[in-house]
């Protein structure tokens, strides 16, 4: 053994240059792994940090874009099934202090009711009527205070899709000029978000009822929020959904006619979709899908008549409403 020690110690002395080399690449490689290291598990906490600021107890989202429904879905799901869960309505705005006059773009509006923060664990928080709470981000932006006012201004909700001809104009909006009630921390649920982004978001949380006050919304939201636990799965939630879904909470109302004895179902959005009226005649074979819409003008011969509703409905579907002719 001490034979093999000064052949090692010769050797060293000998290869003094290379073994320093190899010494200082073996250090230096050793600190970029561990930096790496190192480096990849902050990030990884932070975004698992961003992303519980941002989701807070939320596990499955169930988002019906620019569509809205009912707010008594939501007690329906928690009275029936015991489902933790909440529903809010998100839309973006504008807003704007009136003491500083800062304005912000493009801010995520809330409109919530008091279980929301209950929904995240965050029992003391609430939001009272005639008042907002605003993330400390947009708050600190703004320059403003709990008790300043705070302008709010946002588009129209409106169940007809934008781009249909005799949808809302797009200039319309509502206003509303609320007190800031409260600023909420981070670590509070002030940066909710539903968005992947990593940047801390601008908030407003208001009270559905002052927007339903306002003619905005009469308890209408375009979120389900469920609580992330192991009971709620994807599957179990689709068929829960499937098992307490009305028309309603889709759009969709069932009528009877006298005229023919029969029904009709209407959509609110006026149009109903490919996938809804395919679902409905793969189901019931008897029903048919019609087209009613506004013409300008009826004419026949030298007679006419403004502004008629014309229908377009399928030929079989007639033959069972009209009377046989010879």
């Amino acid at each position: 053994m001490p034979g093999i020690l000064r052949i090692i110690v010769r050797s060293t002395k000998f290869y003094k240059k290379p073994v320093l080399y190899q010494v200082l690449i073996i250090v230096l490689l050793s600190a970029v792994i561990t930096g790496s290291l190192l480096t990849g598990r902050s990030v990884k906490e932070s975004l698992k940090k961003s992303a519980s600021e941002h989701l807070g107890s939320t596990g499955i989202l169930i988002s019906s874009g620019i569509r809205y429904f009912d707010y008594d879905l939501v007690q329906r799901l928690k009275d029936s099934t015991g489902m933790k869960c909440t529903g809010i309505l998100e839309m973006k705005g504008y807003c704007q202090s009136l003491t500083s006059q800062k304005a912000v773009f493009n801010t995520n509006i809330y409109g919530i009711k008091s279980d929301f923060f209950i929904f995240h664990g965050f029992d003391t928080i609430s939001v009272k009527h005639g008042e907002v709470a605003i993330n400390k981000r947009l708050a600190d932006y703004l320059g403003i205070k709990p008790g300043e006012d705070l302008i709010i201004k946002f588009k129209e909700i409106s169940e007809i899709p934008s781009d249909a001809p005799f949808a809302p104009s797009q200039d319309q909006g509502k206003s509303l000029v609320l007190k800031v009630g409260s600023i909420i921390e981070s670590n509070g649920g002030g940066n909710f978000s539903l968005s992947i982004s990593q940047i801390a978001p601008m908030n407003i949380f208001i009270n559905l009822s002052d927007l339903e006050e306002a003619h905005v919304s009469h308890f209408k939201i375009n979120r389900l929020l469920i609580k992330n636990d192991n009971i709620n799965s994807l599957q179990k939630t689709s068929e829960t959904l499937k098992h307490y879904l009305k028309l309603p909470d889709i759009g969709l109302r069932l009528r009877f006619v006298n005229k023919t004895g029969g029904y009709e179902l209407i959509s609110g959005r006026v149009f109903i979709d490919e996938s809804i009226v395919k679902e409905i005649s793969s189901r019931m074979t008897s029903s048919a899908p019609i087209l009613t819409y506004l013409g300008n003008r009826l004419n026949a011969g030298t007679r006419s008549t403004p502004y008629s509703f014309v229908s377009a409905c399928l030929l079989h579907f007639t033959r069972k409403l009209l009377p046989a002719t010879g």
